[in-house]
């Protein structure tokens, strides 16, 4: 609803400009400009970024049309299972564990919870580091580390499209420039034609000015600033997970622990106290 929201301001605003300013749509619209100016930044990309970036691009992009990577609802979820699992695994040998771990999208209490299911990287996460303890590895403070350095390394990872939507969105006025200044050249070798030949050829040049600056400021960094923010709130999800998870390492009764992971979330986001008890009630 946002996404289509923005984009029906977007196209009413800059038709009521048009109107307004007595523009043709037809002056706008010049197809040579936009081209141009969309070729050359196409390539730019290409050349300064490596392929997989292209790949990232493409799994990133439709997350624009979205709203948020999770709802408050998928907290109270992520929030549900990490008791019932901490509470089943008190029960569990090392051995017993490390089955329920190795097993873990065929086991009963998964398919209670299908959010996590669907989302391949935090089941993963939570397996990874679940599984250290069946080795009788005790040292929390070093996978409390570990979890951090991973977090941050899917952040750089997750970052680099931002980076390269962003150069390409600095690039996009200055290859308008490029468009315009080669339009008025054509306008310039066209000097001795009529007036109004001329000013359509000066008027058409301009466009590639208006057409990079538009890429750049209503499209491109929108774009990125969006996903910059939806990335972010995917991460958000990967913390909340690890204080669970480390509070629960380090000892703490399980609704405890539980109640430290709700903590962090972000206030928008954040079940209320009373609602996590009643789904631990629920779970119990």
């Amino acid at each position: 609803m946002r996404f289509y929201l923005s984009v029906i301001i977007l196209v009413i605003t800059l038709s009521l400009g048009l109107f307004f300013g007595d523009i043709s749509f037809g002056i706008i619209f010049q197809i040579s400009e936009w081209v141009m100016i969309l070729g050359i930044g196409i390539s730019s990309f290409i050349i300064s970024n490596p392929s997989s970036i292209f790949s990232q691009l493409v799994r990133e992009l439709p997350k624009v049309i979205s709203e948020k990577p999770f709802s408050k609802t998928d907290y109270l979820t992520l929030l549900s299972f990490m008791f019932a699992f901490f509470k089943q695994s008190n029960s569990l040998t090392p051995a017993e564990l490390e089955g329920q771990i190795d097993n873990l999208e065929n086991n009963p209490l998964c398919n209670k919870y299908p959010i996590l299911l669907q989302h391949k990287s935090c089941m993963d996460f939570f397996k990874n580091y679940f599984r250290v303890l069946t080795f009788g590895f005790q040292d929390i403070y070093e996978i409390e580390y570990r979890m951090e350095a991973e977090i941050e390394s899917r952040r750089i990872y997750m970052k680099r499209i931002i980076k390269s939507l962003n150069k390409l969105g600095d690039s996009f006025p200055a290859i308008g420039i490029i468009a315009a200044v080669l339009g008025v050249i054509g306008a310039m070798a066209s000097a001795g034609s009529s007036p109004e030949i001329l000013g359509a050829r000066v008027a058409g040049a301009l466009v590639g000015t208006f057409a990079g600056v538009f890429l750049a400021y209503c499209i491109i960094n929108p774009f990125s600033s969006f996903i910059d923010k939806f990335q972010d709130a995917e991460l958000a999800f990967l913390e909340s997970m690890k204080v669970g998870m480390i509070s629960y390492m380090k000892g703490y009764p399980v609704p405890i622990s539980v109640e430290f992971a709700r903590q962090i979330i972000s206030c928008d986001l954040q079940p209320t106290f009373a609602e996590v008890e009643n789904i631990i009630y629920n779970v119990k």
